[in-house]
């Protein structure tokens, strides 16, 4: 068989004997049942005997605790703007300000797990055990904790959650207890301190600001004083602002000025309606909320009144009418210079204002910036006296910030052995130690099971091969003709074969008659032994592929290429 028909069979990537095949497994499985079903079921009694019998009960109890105070949410709620207004706090060890972040808790956590919180625990432990007789001398702390101890944040919460088991049954109450006093002990021990601290440093902060208020204010009253400008305050989005009162008016000025420049550019406008213009009259013409007497308008609204009378009785083209609605322009134009008049009129008084009000843009830079700078040490010292406020009724507040949500419980039932857990380590201990033992005696025994490491074998050595136990018995005789086929058709001389393997006689048998029947008779000759072979023959081994030894195919291997024979096939039964 060549290697393109190999490589179909999917053969060509075995590359050692233990490359196994799930039908390969699977037959491993079924030839040593027995050995693996008796081991199995041993190893389960043992491990099950163990368990439930031997091996010591494990108890566990716990405690759970709160590591906020629920009594602090008002000083929680402002703790963030405290930080926010003065970040070095922060730098303070400890100062929690009543609501810590989950860094924080974190970090609360990993101290409660230390030494230095849990070593008087430690030593309670092993003082109980010595007294037992146990020996405790190569006891450590960090591998006591991760036996026996758990102590772990609940998700999403702020909720410590503590667990410890032992052997003794009567110690585990008594060692909860112990922990819960002492995490709360450990729970304001350096808190005062911290919130002193942070009470130190604003007053601090406050006395600064307290001094450059008081020059950052002298220096602006001075030069409002010396260059007549006074501030005046306005609320913005952004917050309150102030800006000179001098200013404020030019700039008042500067937008009625530009209001008064678009109100001539409407009048201004041929198409304006009547309706428009006298509307924009009454508005103009109006001295604060009293309107100003215009006769205009009144002759206006006079001439309105008699048209509407005439066009009842004549008709557009009379001339009554026509009188009439030239009167009515003259009105109308009359009405424009007039509005125009005292738009221009206000607009000159309104330029005299910004001529009075105008400052150098040096000085009101100066006055900004001396103005600016007195806004913010203002408001950086009203922060510190309301962060100062929020931090000593935190110190006021103060309470015992850990509670215990429940008491410390013991569990009614052992947590270990877990019978069904020891019986399924057993099972799987038990098959897999009968796996490999059936292993090693097959590999004891040299014995091929899996007719695929044959074939491997004959493509490594580079053999030519035929692999008739892939045919059924019917198509035996017509897949041997193709294979006389393939031998040396000029060589006359005998069909020596060789027979390898101990199984497949049935087959081997009809393999055999099918031979027989195709050559001539004096020309099949059958050898046990390759010696004494000559060059020219003809070389068949017939080799039945289950339950062949390792030692027999190599053996007949090196005897071949001690051998001269040129044609070698190897029918594979």
């Amino acid at each position: 068989m060549d290697k393109e028909n190999l490589e179909k069979l999917g053969l060509s990537d075995y590359d050692s004997y233990l490359e196994i095949s799930i039908e390969s497994l699977k037959n491993f499985l079924i030839r040593n049942k027995k050995k693996i079903i008796t081991i199995s079921s041993l190893s389960l009694a043992l491990v099950g005997i163990y368990g439930a019998f031997i091996k010591d009960k494990i108890w566990q109890g716990q405690i759970q605790v709160v590591l906020n105070n629920k009594k602090n949410s008002f000083i929680d709620s402002n703790a963030n703007i405290l930080l926010e207004a003065n970040p070095n706090l922060s730098e303070i060890p400890g100062l929690g300000l009543g609501g810590e972040g989950k860094s924080d808790i974190k970090t609360e956590v990993e101290i409660l797990k230390s030494p230095s919180v849990l070593m008087p625990i430690f030593d309670y432990v092993k003082e109980n055990k010595k007294s037992k007789g146990i020996k405790v001398s190569k006891w450590r702390y960090k591998d006591w904790f991760r036996d026996n101890l758990s102590v772990n944040i609940i998700k999403q919460t702020s909720v410590l959650n503590v667990s410890y088991k032992d052997t003794d049954k009567e110690l585990i109450l008594p060692v909860l207890n112990k922990i819960s006093q002492k995490y709360k002990l450990y729970s304001n021990k350096d808190r005062n301190k911290s919130i002193n601290s942070g009470i130190e440093y604003l007053n601090d902060q406050i006395n600064i600001y307290k001094k450059l208020g008081f020059d950052s204010r002298q220096k602006l009253m001075n030069f409002s004083s010396e260059n007549d400008i006074f501030a005046r305050s306005f609320s913005t989005k952004e917050g309150v602002i102030s800006i000179p009162t001098i200013e404020k008016v030019r700039i008042d000025a500067l937008d009625k000025i530009r209001v008064v420049n678009e109100n001539i550019k409407v009048i201004n406008r041929p198409e304006i309606k009547e309706e428009t213009l006298t509307q924009l009259a009454s508005i103009i013409l109006m001295d604060g909320e009293k309107k100003v007497p215009n006769s205009d308008l009144t002759n206006l609204d006079k001439i309105n009144t008699e048209l509407s009378k005439l066009r009842t009785i004549y008709t557009k083209k009379s001339k009554i009418i026509k009188n009439k609605e030239f009167e009515k322009k003259i009105y109308i134009n009359s009405l424009k210079e007039t509005l125009k008049n005292s738009l221009n009129a206000k607009k000159i008084s309104l330029q005299a204002i910004i001529n009075a009000s105008t400052k150098s843009p040096s000085i009101l830079f100066e006055y900004s910036e001396l103005l600016r700078k007195n806004n913010i040490n203002e408001a950086t010292l009203d922060k510190l006296n309301k962060d100062l406020r929020m931090l000593k009724l935190d110190r006021e507040l103060i309470q015992e910030p850990w509670e215990l949500i429940t008491n410390p419980t013991l569990l009614d039932e052992p947590i270990s052995p877990k019978i069904s857990s020891f019986l399924m380590i057993g099972l799987l201990g038990g098959f897999l130690i009968a796996c490999v033992y059936s292993f090693y005696l097959e590999r004891k025994l040299g014995i091929i099971f899996d007719k695929r490491v044959i074939l491997n074998i004959l493509y490594k050595n580079e053999f030519d091969f035929f692999d008739l136990s892939i045919y059924k018995i019917d198509r035996l005789e017509e897949s041997i003709k193709l294979f006389l086929k393939s031998l040396d058709n000029n060589n006359e001389a005998v069909l020596v074969l060789k027979k390898l393997g101990d199984n497949n006689y049935e087959k081997i048998e009809i393999v055999e008659n099918i031979l027989q029947k195709n050559i001539k008779a004096n020309n099949l000759i059958f050898k046990d032994s390759l010696s004494n072979l000559n060059e020219n023959d003809n070389l068949v081994i017939l080799l039945s592929p289950e339950r062949i030894k390792f030692d027999e195919i190599y053996t007949t291997i090196e005897n071949i290429k001690l051998t001269k024979i040129k044609s070698l096939k190897w029918l594979v039964v």
